[in-house]
């Protein structure tokens, strides 16, 4: 017999038992209402912004501690500012953060959540920096242009920086 038609059968017995209709009818479930601290609580904030993606990242240790990045994902067009908003409280209040070193701004393109941090780096101004749950900013470094940099989960003073080295490549 043709293993399609088996198959065709098969599906036709199963929906038919009276155990999957019992299942989707919730009969061995019991809904209660959730205690107040559980009940998540939701705010809205607008803010104007051009940019095509936004993400938000918690803090895994710290959960009230949140960042949202927003910025375009078309790497070569500097029209674009990404932005950061940041909360301490789980975000009942956001508000627009924006980065300065001697007066110059950081752009903020990505976000690693670490042990008590914010690994915040820049690849428009070749820039990272931890920043902790009271927004402090901290230990301001430069790296190399198409460098990676990976902090340690856990050890905030620990970094992997992968520096790609050109190739002469010579045929003759």
């Amino acid at each position: 017999m043709n293993p399609k038609i088996l198959w065709l059968i098969f599906l036709a017995l199963l929906i038919k038992s009276r155990s999957i209709f019992i299942h989707l009818r919730d009969e061995d479930y019991k809904y209660t209402t959730p205690p107040p601290n559980l009940i998540p609580y939701y705010s809205s904030t607008t803010y104007e912004d051009k940019n095509s993606f936004l993400y938000s990242l918690y803090n895994s240790f710290d959960r009230e501690f949140l960042l949202l990045v927003s910025k375009t994902l078309i790497s070569n067009i500097h029209y674009f500012d990404p932005r950061l908003y940041i909360s301490n409280d789980g975000g009942l209040t956001l508000r627009a953060h924006q980065i300065k070193v001697d007066g110059n701004p950081i752009f903020i393109t990505d976000v690693i959540p670490i042990k008590n941090y914010m690994f915040c780096m820049s690849s428009m101004n070749n820039t990272f920096l931890y920043m902790d749950r009271e927004f402090n900013e901290m230990y301001f470094q430069t790296f190399e242009e198409d460098a990676q940099m990976s902090p340690h989960q856990f050890y905030a003073s620990y970094i992997l920086k992968l520096v790609p080295q050109p190739h002469n490549l010579i045929v003759s």
